[in-house]
């Protein structure tokens, strides 16, 4: 097998059947004659000169050409002054040693790829320091491993630590990653929150994914400690996680502006609108599943979680624009509530202040039959509440449209959102409201079954 810098000449430098001289001579047909002809082959000189030059490559990939010792120190950091970023993923060395030797050998290196590789043993010494991403994704290394190879500044430099698939239950210690603020830990199988929220006190993580592992809701004593934290994104999909109470207490951190998360199945919500109670929540968020948070959807996600609050009060029940009259509890609660009643209006008032929709307000609609038919019926016009029922909403169209209400598939895009959202009305016993359509303007097409 080859030796690290033998492999790099072997991928990097063409070989003698592959170099091709200034002037090539082609032979061509013309009218069933041969004629011989030269060509010069502009630039091949450079071309040439450029890929044989070693010394000016920046990033190499030779993971797959079986490089199983590092071979002269001095002759790999001669050869190869300036590399940055070396992928050695899925090499069939196992421990430290080698990757260690090849790493010291570059003085330059800043990204090193270890991926697939089984990283057996302690680090040899601390060559890694000077690294600025470090790539251990199913390696079969330790949180403690980290922790012990970190100490004495052993990973000092690291801003980006990639950690997946290395069968992880938990990060009990204490890593010392002073520049870190990168970290994954994507297909493990932590399932403990203190050690989550240890790393975010003692190194100055601002994004951590976490995606895929055996997580279930954080406490808010968790909570409050990752909101004390550096952290500005949060990654939290596919784990074990059923409700939405914990972003009670961390909704309330001003530096959080990235979530991913798998959306719970939350009673009476609507599943494309549980989205919103997200927003509602999360008031710094500016990216929710990877989808921008713009100002129009977070007045929608506000108003919308106010309607929905108020609608846990009992039929009917009138207070104060400031809330005052509202129980201690009810606020507990719901805790945006009176932020939002003072941003947007009182939902138990019959009119909205400043064109808010409220529990007894209405929609601007319009119906639109798109069945296929060579009979033209034009748009019309309704004014409906946001209470109406889906059933009732059928009838309207019936008289309409003449189309049975059995036989009516109805969707709704909202027009007041520059890319819409179409909304399925597939249940008779909801309301507008229960598919957030709280007012303003909206189109509902109509298409017979």
């Amino acid at each position: 097998m080859p030796t690290f810098l033998e492999a790099v000449r072997a991928k990097y430098l063409p070989s003698k059947d592959d170099v091709v001289s200034n002037e090539e001579e082609l032979i061509v047909a013309d009218e069933g004659q041969k004629e011989t002809k030269k060509w010069i082959m502009v630039g091949m000189d450079k071309l040439k000169k450029k890929t044989m030059q070693l010394d000016k490559l920046v990033n190499i990939a030779v993971g797959g050409e079986d490089v199983d010792q590092v071979g002269d120190s001095a002759e790999v950091t001669a050869a190869l002054p300036v590399l940055k970023h070396l992928d050695l993923a899925g090499s069939p060395f196992k421990g430290w040693e080698i990757p260690a030797g090849i790493t010291a050998a570059l003085p330059t290196l800043v990204h090193l790829d270890l991926s697939q590789v089984p990283l057996q043993g302690a680090l040899p010494s601390p060559v890694l320091s000077k690294l600025k991403t470090l790539i251990l994704n199913n390696t079969d290394i330790t949180w403690k491993e980290i922790c012990d190879m970190s100490a004495g500044g052993g990973l000092q430099g690291l801003e980006v630590l990639h950690l997946d698939s290395n069968a992880m239950v938990s990060l009990e210690g204490t890593a010392e990653l002073p520049n870190v603020s990168y970290i994954s830990f994507i297909k493990n199988n932590i399932s403990n929150w203190d050690g989550v929220a240890h790393l975010l006190e003692t190194c100055p993580v601002r994004e951590l994914v976490l995606d895929s592992n055996e997580l279930q809701d954080p406490s808010d004593g968790i909570c409050e400690r990752m909101v004390k934290s550096n952290l500005t994104a949060l990654t939290v999909s596919n784990n074990k996680m059923t409700s939405m109470a914990w972003l009670k207490v961390l909704g309330t951190s001003q530096k959080l502006t990235s979530l991913k998360l798998s959306y719970p199945v939350l009673p009476g919500i609507a599943p494309n609108h549980v989205r919103l109670l997200v927003i509602a929540e999360v008031p710094s968020l500016l990216s929710l599943n990877a989808s921008s948070v713009g100002t129009k959807e977070r007045g929608e996600a506000e108003k919308f979680y106010l309607l929905r609050a108020y609608g846990t009060l009992p039929q009917g029940t009138k207070h104060s624009d400031d809330c005052s009259d509202l129980s201690a509890e009810f606020l507990a609660t719901h805790h945006y509530y009176k932020e939002y009643v003072k941003k947007w209006h009182n939902p138990s008032t019959t009119q909205a202040a400043g064109g808010g929709a409220s529990l007894g307000g209405t929609v601007e609609i319009t119906l639109r039959d798109v069945t296929k038919s060579d009979k033209y019926k034009p748009d019309m016009q309704r004014s409906l509440p946001v209470s109406i029922k889906v059933a009732q909403l059928k009838a309207v169209i019936k008289a309409a449209y003449q189309i049975p209400p059995t036989e009516q598939c109805l969707t709704y895009k909202s027009l007041e959102h520059e890319i819409p959202i179409p909304t399925p009305l597939d249940n008779d016993l909801e309301s507008l409201l229960y598919y957030g359509i709280a007012g303003g303007k909206g189109l509902i097409e109509v298409c017979a079954k």
